[in-house]
C-alpha cells in the first residue's frame, strides 16, 4: 500500500533529491510512501528510506541517504497502550 504523506510533510533529505530531478516540492508536489500493513497495527511500517516524489503526472522512487531512516520506520509510535486498547 502507498499513501500520500501530510501536506508539507517531509523527511530530512527529500528536498535535495527532488531538486536532483527536477522536482520542486510545493503544493503541486506530492511526498508518498509504502506502507507496510499487517493484522497486527503495532507491526506496521512505512518505508522513509525509498520515498515516491509524485508532480505533475510523474512518479519517481528515489534512494534517500539521510542517516537515521529506515526501510520498515514504525507507524505506530511506541509506548504505553492507549485505554481500553
Amino acid at each position: 500500500m502507498v499513501c500520500r504523506a501530510a501536506p508539507g510533510a517531509s523527511s530530512p533529505g527529500v528536498s535535495k533529491l527532488a531538486y536532483s530531478i527536477g522536482v520542486l516540492l510545493d503544493a503541486s508536489a506530492d511526498v508518498w510512501v509504502t506502507v507496510r500493513a499487517t493484522a497486527d497495527p503495532k507491526a506496521c511500517s512505512v518505508d522513509l528510506k525509498a520515498p515516491i516524489l509524485v508532480h505533475e503526472g510523474h512518479a519517481h522512487q528515489v534512494i534517500n541517504e539521510a542517516p537515521g531512516l529506515a526501510v520498515r520506520t514504525p507507524l505506530l509510535p511506541e509506548g504505553p497502550a492507549a485505554p481500553g486498547a
